[in-house]
């Protein structure tokens, strides 16, 4: 199973990458930078999701404010998360650049034959689809199970 969705990681870095690099005219150190963000939102989005319908199947509602101990300051769950997907892209950034391996995933695929990149594009675009429209649907469903309790 791990291999399978390594496999997709690495495909959906190699398509964001290259379309990267088309919007920033070749430089590659910035197409690889936006590229592990793109999937660390992705990624972050997809284990919201997770999150707020598992909360609300269980009737709680994530709290606005976490305390870690006695004597310090909250911290806003806000901040968390973006603190969260900035640490998740820099973890995908060093992982997906560490000594060369970008350049190695864009050797892998770029000699894909057509059909199959149409047809592993039509799944990243089916995966982005249904992960921003599960992610508005979990949205509504813990709008609704706060309003009833």
């Amino acid at each position: 199973m791990f291999g399978k969705l390594g496999h997709a990681l690495r495909y959906l870095f190699y398509r964001s990458y290259i379309h990267q690099l088309g919007r920033w005219k070749g430089d590659a150190g910035t197409a690889a930078v936006a590229a592990t963000g793109l999937i660390a939102l992705a990624l972050f989005i997809n284990i919201n999701t997770v999150l707020i319908l598992v909360l609300s199947a269980l009737r709680k509602r994530l709290p606005s404010e976490i305390t870690i101990a006695d004597g310090l300051p909250s911290i806003k769950v806000a901040y968390m998360a973006v603190a969260g997907v900035l640490v998740l892209a820099q973890a995908l950034y060093l992982f997906y650049t560490r000594n060369g391996r970008d350049r190695e995933i864009v050797k892998e695929y770029s000699t894909e034959d057509p059909p199959v990149r149409r047809q592993r594009t039509l799944y990243i675009y089916i995966y982005t689809i249904f992960t921003v429209a599960l992610f508005v649907i979990s949205l509504i469903i813990a709008t609704f199970s706060a309003q009833t309790t």
